[in-house]
């Protein structure tokens, strides 16, 4: 371990008495850990201004204890997802929640499709000056959460990374935006990484793989044609979000048969009290006093469900 001198990027004022200008510091400060993010991937995961200090018009990093990590697809994936925030692109972004992500559950698309809409559009009408890198992190993080979507421990450490850093930036130099120093650098990244000859030959792939799938389509119709002629084609449906309608049509359904068997006992012992029967009860044919009473517990075990069920949800 060794002993380092400096000052605290936050004592502003000694700063600028030693002619440091604080954007210009804390500019580089978000180059930097854009550096951590998008190249090393390998970053400082507890960025306060006690472990961030100036010395001989360089950054020192401090207390390394706390370091998250990033796989190389992960970073990649991150630098899609900040260029499709900048682009205002919903499908691009949740395209890379599922893409980095671990699916815990069943995934309704159009609900999570809808929740990340709803973010993009939070910030669409916003200046990148504005807009809070950490926060929305954070929020698109909640939002794959809540779709069943678990990010990797390093994504969720940059969020809180990120969060604390822009905290930084408020206190020594508000003009300074995270969020746009950070598109500028995904810019340049997947314009470094632009190679016309891979562009060329995935290009060429593409098309060779439409056009063989595109000479496969009559002869697949035709296929299709024919099944359908012999009744063979089956439907495979996912019907997202319908459990508690379906669970509502099961109880009407549940009710309604209920209903039917009452009315059809309490006809059959209308139909026998008129017969003669030999065993009464209470001056009553034993049978269709019976029928009569199963009947009557059937009707009314009925209507105390129903009154249970509404007071329920009435809570």
């Amino acid at each position: 371990m060794d002993y380092i001198d400096g000052i605290p990027i936050d004592k502003t004022k000694t700063l600028k008495q030693l002619g440091y200008n604080m954007e210009e510091i804390c500019t580089k400060l978000i180059q930097n850990y854009c550096h951590q993010i998008l190249d090393t991937a390998f970053f400082h995961a507890d960025p306060h201004p006690g472990n961030i200090w100036i010395k001989e018009g360089k950054i020192i990093w401090l207390d390394y204890g706390m370091m998250g990590t990033i796989s190389e697809r992960d970073k990649k994936l991150f630098g899609k997802a900040m260029f499709a925030v900048a682009n205002n692109n919903v499908s691009d972004l949740k395209n890379v929640l599922l893409s980095m992500g671990k699916i815990n559950g069943s995934i309704n698309h159009t609900s999570l499709y809808n929740d990340i809409e709803v973010i993009l559009s939070s910030y669409m009408d916003l200046e990148f000056s504005n807009m809070h890198m950490g926060k929305m992190l954070e929020e698109v993080i909640e939002v794959a959460k809540r779709n069943n979507i678990s990010m990797p421990p390093g994504i969720t450490m940059l969020g809180r990374g990120c969060v604390t850093i822009e905290g930084v930036l408020e206190k020594c130099a508000p003009n300074v935006n995270m969020m746009k120093i950070i598109s500028i650098y995904v810019a340049s990244k997947i314009n470094e990484d632009f190679n016309i000859g891979k562009v060329i030959r995935s290009s060429a792939r593409d098309t060779s793989e439409a056009i063989s799938k595109g000479i496969k389509i009559p002869s697949q119709l035709s296929e299709l044609l024919q099944a359908s002629l012999k009744g063979q084609v089956k439907l495979n449906l996912e019907v997202m979000g319908s459990k508690e309608p379906m669970g509502q049509l099961e109880k009407m359904v549940d009710r309604i048969i209920i209903c039917i068997i009452t009315a059809a006992l309490l006809l059959s012992s209308a139909v026998i009290y008129n017969d003669d029967f030999t065993r009464y009860f209470f001056g009553y044919p034993l049978m269709s006093f019976i029928i009569f009473g199963i009947a009557i517990l059937l009707g009314g075990g009925l209507l105390i469900y129903i009154h249970i069920d509404n007071k329920k949800k009435k809570k």
